[in-house]
């Protein structure tokens, strides 16, 4: 799970969790995790929000964290 490091975090309540956990329910990447276990996934969460333009992270660096994206878009870029 691990931390953000950028982003205005704040925690997340029961409310925004079961919020979370309605809008990734039906995602595919989720489809394998049972009810219990995604209700354990929103309440490890913490809502993180960015300004645009700002970096989330760079290529060839480790996270440390899973970004799920609940509203707004981000944009993808790789350098060749």
């Amino acid at each position: 799970y691990g931390r953000a490091t950028g982003g205005l975090r704040r925690e997340v309540s029961v409310t925004e969790s079961l919020s979370i956990l309605e809008r990734i329910r039906d995602a595919e990447l989720f489809s394998g995790l049972s009810e219990r276990e995604l209700s354990e996934f929103c309440e490890r969460a913490e809502s993180v929000e960015f300004v645009s333009g700002e970096t989330l992270i760079r290529e060839g660096r480790e996270p440390g964290c899973m970004y799920v994206v609940t509203a707004g878009s981000v944009e993808v870029t790789k350098k060749i």
